[in-house]
């Protein structure tokens, strides 16, 4: 059964759930990786280095999952899919850290473990029609 987008977005929105981020290795094979997230007002953000940074910035295009499970099975998920932009200024990494680690650390937005290579990653997020949830 679908969901509407309103219920979409609640179920994703301001809970310490693990996005599954899915791009495009320069050599054209397939890379998933799980990291944090924040979505607000159809836009996704999360931070990115390494291998996933590499492929952003060879291929913008990412197709993202969040799911949950309660009962070992896959009580919901919900995909988004959009073209990445790289935001490389400390000051906006900085804001984003304060608004995205707070939902998944204790503490607030003291300490924030932002690593040196960490580039925002911003995506203006569409959700796909094949919504499973409840």
């Amino acid at each position: 059964m679908g969901t509407s987008p309103e219920r979409a977005v609640d179920l994703i929105s301001g809970k310490p759930l693990t996005a599954y981020v899915a791009s495009v290795t320069p050599a054209g094979e397939p890379h998933v990786a799980p990291t944090w997230y924040a979505y607000h007002g159809g836009t996704l953000e999360f931070f990115a280095r390494g291998q996933l940074l590499e492929n952003l910035r060879e291929n913008p295009a990412v197709t993202v999952t969040v799911p949950t499970t309660g009962s070992g099975y896959g009580d919901w998920h919900i995909t988004m899919y959009g073209e990445a932009t790289l935001v490389e200024d400390e000051d906006e990494i900085i804001e984003t850290a304060r608004r995205l680690y707070p939902t998944y650390l204790d503490g607030g937005g003291e300490n924030l473990p932002i690593h040196p290579d960490d580039v925002l990653v911003v995506v203006d997020a569409r959700m796909s029609g094949s919504l499973s949830a409840d």
